[in-house]
């Protein structure tokens, strides 16, 4: 097999600019909805997995940040170039950005900050139906990615192992 052939299968077939990921992952904060939406999950399961509350607070004290590497790689595994463009595109227009204020202000538990415009929501809907809205917003390929997980997982061993035991 050649050189080319081996690179293309080691290649994912979609995979966008990752430098273009990388932008839409910090114009949304893909990463602090992913660490929101993971911590939530952990507390849900405290007991199902056996959390200590130290040990959920060393959980929850996982920067954000240390989300962004792995969101990105699954943004740009799984999206391709065109449809980057189209999130990028929307993310940046006025209902894209009133979406994203409202979602952050979901995941903080805070009131819906900014009104949705019947000519928002049709906006959010046309951006939906697009393979790009269906992957972000429907089948959450970000939330859902292998990478994510792994990353999660390690930073949760990673945050456990060296969480400090509480005095007795």
């Amino acid at each position: 097999m050649t050189m080319l052939a081996l690179c293309a299968l080691a290649t994912p077939a979609m995979a966008a600019d990752r430098a273009r990921a990388s932008e839409l992952m910090r114009l949304t904060s893909s990463h602090e909805f992913t660490a929101g939406a993971y911590k939530m999950s952990i507390r849900r399961k405290q007991a199902e997995a056996g959390f200590t509350d130290a040990q959920l607070a060393c959980i929850d004290a996982i920067p954000s940040t240390k989300f962004a590497e792995p969101v990105t790689t699954a943004i740009a595994e799984g999206l391709s170039d065109a449809e980057l463009a189209t999130a990028l595109e929307f993310y940046r227009s006025p209902a894209g950005k009133k979406l994203l204020s409202v979602m952050h202000a979901n995941l903080r538990g805070k009131p819906q900050p900014v009104e949705i415009s019947p000519t928002d929501n049709a906006s959010i809907k046309k951006f939906q139906a697009t393979s790009a809205g269906n992957k972000l917003l429907i089948e959450g390929i970000v939330i859902s990615s292998d990478v994510v997980s792994n990353a999660a997982r390690e930073l949760s061993v990673d945050a456990i192992e060296n969480c400090p035991t509480p005095a007795k």
